[in-house]
């Protein structure tokens, strides 16, 4: 006779998920994303100034991010989204959630905390003022399943 143990987190995702998605539900996803991004800042200290390396931080997490998220089309577990990015996946699986909410929030929580610890360098500043708007805005309702410049547009 089997015996149930319950789900098992590790290898269980929510149902209806693709597994494309799933992990960004999963407790500890926020730590992790947070973790990666201060490895990153880790990595830049080594090559570049305290003041440059925060500079650098939010620039390189939003063109990143926008690629990753925004410009990438396609599922590699589900072909019902194949023509879909990533945050067009994330919305329409789970919705404007706390895991979407926190994605949308990070990149602007980030750069007002780097705001106020560093003195800024102007063509950094402007530029990171741009990538956050070009992370952020694709972001909101009225631009989902709708491509910035075309970008990651499939014909």
């Amino acid at each position: 006779m089997a015996t149930d143990s319950g789900p098992n987190p590790a290898t269980d995702k929510p149902s209806g998920l693709s597994q494309n998605v799933a992990w960004t539900v999963h407790k500890g996803s926020f730590i992790a994303h947070i973790s990666v991004v201060m490895i990153g800042h880790s990595i830049l200290r080594f090559a570049f100034t305290k003041e440059i390396a925060y500079q650098l931080t939010p620039l390189l997490y939003n063109v990143l991010t926008f690629v990753f998220f925004h410009l990438i089309v396609g599922d590699p577990f589900d072909p019902r989204f194949n023509n879909h990015s990533f945050w067009e996946q994330m919305v329409e699986q789970i919705g404007y959630s706390s895991t979407t909410i926190f994605f949308m929030v990070f990149p602007i929580v980030m750069f007002i905390v780097i705001n106020h610890l560093v003195v800024w360098n102007v063509y950094l500043f402007y530029l990171t003022i741009l990538s956050l708007i070009l992370v952020v805005v694709p972001k909101l309702g009225f631009m989902h399943r709708k491509r910035v410049f075309g970008l990651g547009h499939e014909e």
